[in-house]
């Protein structure tokens, strides 16, 4: 008896360390879960341009303090890709790019610790600190941001987070930003063209992406160098900290609409001893929704820019121009607009068809071209699409903006300033710039301003558009100038024409 008795005493023993194990294991992955869904910050900083100018005095003020970590100099545990790489340089210049080994990373840690623990640097200006190269995992990169950048974004709010793919297959974290973000995102990367920015998730390292161009979406890629586990951990953390926007209220209504044709005349700047160039187009839209317009363009005039200079082919060629720019003004153009990027994409509506009818004209008239009809079919499709590719190439893809700007800057509005917006700098497609724009009240409606702030450009543009009270684009009026103090630098600017046009709607 007093053995059994036993046995239940060691079972309830068991039991309650058992329970007691459990509990304590439920809190502490309620603290972890507590942990990854506490709201974080996301910052996207610019890197510092001229690492070499701040670690140079930081080696120096260093070699006081660092004897209990190394007698090495921080400066001789870095290794520096230098720009000027046709050089054998023996210290790095300005620009120099930072990195450490494996091998002395811990004490490069130690001493950017110590400099920052000794105030040798401003910490409020700069903030140091290293992350795993993509491109060896035995270096770490030296990265300098700068926290006092006028495009730095201390607090990049977002609406969304998730894990996926990039076009090229590479993991990224994808975030969709408020447009608030987007706007201050397209600031900085426009402002970092061929500079490094940093991502910062509360404080430390995320990643670094290298700016080739602007950009310009509310929906952005961030590298993703973790694992499966880790990255969901990040997307777990982010998540935590999105925020629900409110609608969007457009500061006009859309110019488009299902149903609606919208007539307008261009006319460009006269230029001296040529013929003023004027002409009708119409738009009917096709789709339209909130991300995107799709727009029927139909042109009373229609011809390829080139036209001229291909008629100094051989006479023989004559008739085959001739037919495709006649056909060609027959068509219509599509123009497609992504109102989250506010950028347009036009295309040759049946260009198919048109290939097809230039084939036939050719192999119907091959001996005019001194050939066959059995020759004529063998060669009259490459033919006719190469052809149809040199007459339409002015105003499809990025020739579009020159010959036919109507195809962009009537299309790029729809949803571009909402309510309460009165001025500010964003960035604007049709000038593929940054531009200040300022919104002002009128008798017949709104007038809104856009000029280019490229400050190292002799040139600037400007963009007025005259919106009714209906909501709808009155009148355009585009300028191009050469700046007064360009002129006043260099004189033979004076002699550099403007040019400009003027768009308005006819009913």
């Amino acid at each position: 008896m007093s053995l059994f008795l036993s046995h239940i005493t060691t079972l309830e023993q068991f039991m309650k360390r058992f329970f007691l194990s459990l509990l304590l294991l439920v809190a502490v992955l309620q603290c972890a879960i507590a942990q990854s869904d506490k709201p974080v910050t996301l910052s996207v900083y610019p890197a510092s341009q001229n690492v070499a100018s701040l670690i140079r005095p930081i080696n120096k003020k260093l070699l006081p303090y660092q004897k209990h970590i190394t007698s090495k100099s921080l400066i001789d545990l870095l290794g520096f890709i230098d720009t000027e790489i046709d050089k054998a340089i023996p210290s790095p210049t300005d620009d120099a790019l930072f990195y450490v080994s494996e091998q002395n990373r811990s004490m490069v840690q130690s001493l950017l610790n110590l400099a920052k623990e000794k105030g040798l640097y401003d910490t409020t200006h700069y903030q140091l600190l290293l992350s795993r190269s993509p491109s060896d995992k035995d270096l770490y990169d030296l990265h300098v941001i700068d926290l006092k950048s006028p495009v730095a974004i201390p607090t990049l709010s977002i609406t969304d987070a998730r894990c996926d793919k990039s076009s090229d297959g590479n993991p990224v974290f994808q975030l969709s930003l408020t447009r608030d973000a987007a706007i201050a995102f397209t600031k900085l990367t426009y402002q970092e063209v061929d500079n490094n920015i940093v991502v910062l998730l509360d404080g430390k390292f995320l990643a670094t992406m290298f700016v080739n161009s602007g950009v310009s979406t509310t929906e952005i890629e961030i590298p993703n160098e973790m694992g499966v586990v880790k990255a969901e951990e990040i997307v777990r953390r982010l998540k935590s900290t999105a925020v629900k926007e409110a609608p969007l209220k457009p500061l006009y209504r859309p110019q488009y609409v299902i149903g609606d044709t919208l007539t307008y005349r261009f006319t460009a700047r006269k230029e001296e001893g040529k013929q003023t160039e004027s002409h009708i187009f119409r738009f009917i839209p096709r789709l339209v929704n909130e991300k995107m317009t799709r727009i029927e363009c139909i042109e009373d005039t229609l011809h390829a820019a080139n036209e001229k200079e291909m008629r100094e082919y051989e006479e023989v060629f004559q008739k085959i121009i001739d037919y495709t720019c006649d056909r060609l003004r027959k068509c219509h153009i599509m123009i497609e607009t992504d109102l989250s990027t506010h950028t347009a994409v036009s295309t040759l509506m049946n260009s198919k068809t048109l290939v097809k009818e230039i084939e036939e004209y050719l192999i119907e008239n091959a001996a005019l071209f001194g050939a066959s009809k059995e020759e004529m079919q063998e060669a009259a499709k490459q033919m006719a699409e190469e052809l149809l590719k040199e007459v339409s190439a002015d105003f499809t893809g990025d020739n579009m903006a020159r010959r036919l700007p109507e195809l962009e800057v009537m299309t790029a509005m729809d949803y571009f300033f909402s309510e309460g917006q009165t001025q500010g700098t964003c960035y604007f497609p049709c000038a593929k710039n940054l531009v200040d724009y300022t919104i002002a009240q009128a008798n017949e409606g709104l007038v809104i301003t856009l000029k280019t702030k490229d400050k190292d450009s002799d040139t600037e543009e400007r963009y007025i558009y005259h919106i009714d009270k209906q909501g709808l684009i009155q009148r355009l009026e585009y300028q191009w100038i050469v700046k007064q103090e360009a002129t006043e630098k260099d004189k033979g600017m004076s002699d550099v024409e403007a040019y400009g046009y003027l768009i308005e709607r006819t009913n």
